[in-house]
């Protein structure tokens, strides 16, 4: 109340929003971002930025108002509002820059695609060739299912064949357009299945039924089984990991079969729990909480007692440590609840 009387304070702008997210070693770096003349060329907005910084975390202080603000940056001149709001939303863009570099960081294998679409519209071949053996080096070294890798695969294949097909026309190199529309129907049907799990979650919960405001999927399960039933009797037998890869989603599609769940749900959990090193982080946890939600809803209708296999998939899910992310746990009590009860029913605590 004192503040909104006071003075509006700054606290609902933007920029203060985001810099609150910041970590101590963030708002530093971001501080050394701001003072790069790449990014930054207006030292204004740098003295605005570090006085800014002077109430980190909470920018609540009392003496923190526009008017401040603009003294801070302009020394000496007379307060206007559509200056200031222009310096604020210079520095919102540049922060939401940095948030940019910030994810880039963590996506090493984009940051690669970028660079060798950059080298190929250069027609730098030399460099281009000796950058996109080192990717695929990176892959044949990458034996986990991940819907992103997977993802990038796809274009680098592509990328590679534009590459081969510039100055060679001897051959054809449809092996690597096979291969590109392989990894882009795998992440297609990895996608396809999360949406469609959501769609039906949702149903349950938001009552979305009502064919008022129902809203229907383009595809359904049957399509996708479909699919990948045929996609798997036309598998070569060596490619063992795209085997095992399509024979998790056929299951995961067949989970709401009335007729085929149970059968589904036993070969998907051996599926996941033999072949867990062979999935991402992402994957492992989408295919747990998956069959976990399977269980529950056996366990509601009572038509089988699946609560030692929901206790068996929380241990995986605790063992390999999927509840959060970064080092940081985040079990909901929900989760711990579903834990406890299946612990309680198999004599487990």
């Amino acid at each position: 109340m004192q503040e909104s009387v006071q003075h509006k304070g700054v606290t609902h702008f933007t920029i203060v929003k985001i810099l609150r997210t910041f970590s101590p070693d963030e708002m530093n770096e971001f501080e050394k971002f701001l003072h790069s003349p790449f990014f930054n060329n207006h030292s204004t907005i740098l003295r605005l930025y570090r006085e800014l910084k002077k109430y980190y975390p909470l920018f609540t202080d009392n003496n923190l108002t526009k008017e401040h603000l603009f003294s801070a940056a302009n020394k000496g001149k007379s307060y206007d509002d559509q200056l200031l709001r222009k310096y604020l939303s210079r520095i919102t863009k540049l922060a939401e820059e940095y948030l940019n570099i910030l994810q880039m960081r963590t996506e090493g294998i984009r940051k690669d695609y970028n660079v060798l679409l950059q080298l190929s519209r250069r027609n730098i071949k030399e460099i281009y060739t000796r950058k996109i053996k080192k990717v695929e080096k990176r892959f044949n070294g990458f034996e986990q299912i991940d819907a992103e890798q997977i993802l990038y695969k796809h274009l680098f294949s592509t990328l590679k064949y534009e590459l081969l097909t510039k100055d060679n026309h001897i051959r054809s190199h449809n092996e690597l357009l096979v291969d590109s529309i392989n990894n882009l129907l795998d992440y297609f049907l990895i996608v396809s299945g999360w949406l469609l799990n959501e769609i039906e979650a949702n149903s349950y919960s938001h009552d979305s039924g009502r064919k008022k405001y129902a809203v229907e999927a383009p595809i359904d399960r049957n399509m996708i089984v479909e699919f990948v039933e045929n996609a798997i009797r036309n598998l070569h037998a060596e490619d063992k990991d795209r085997m095992i890869f399509l024979e998790m989603v056929l299951n995961d599609m067949k989970l709401s079969s009335s007729e085929s769940g149970f059968t589904a749900y036993t070969n998907l959990k051996k599926l996941v729990f033999s072949n867990s090193h062979k999935m991402s982080r992402q994957i492992l946890q989408f295919y747990l909480q998956r069959m976990n939600v399977y269980c529950l809803l056996e366990n509601l209708r009572g038509t089988h007692d699946m609560h030692l296999d929901l206790f068996q998939n929380y241990r995986k899910l605790l063992e390999e440590n999927l509840f959060g992310s970064e080092g940081k746990t985040n079990l909901r009590f929900l989760e711990f609840r579903a834990i406890l009860i299946s612990a309680l029913k198999n004599q487990r605590v």
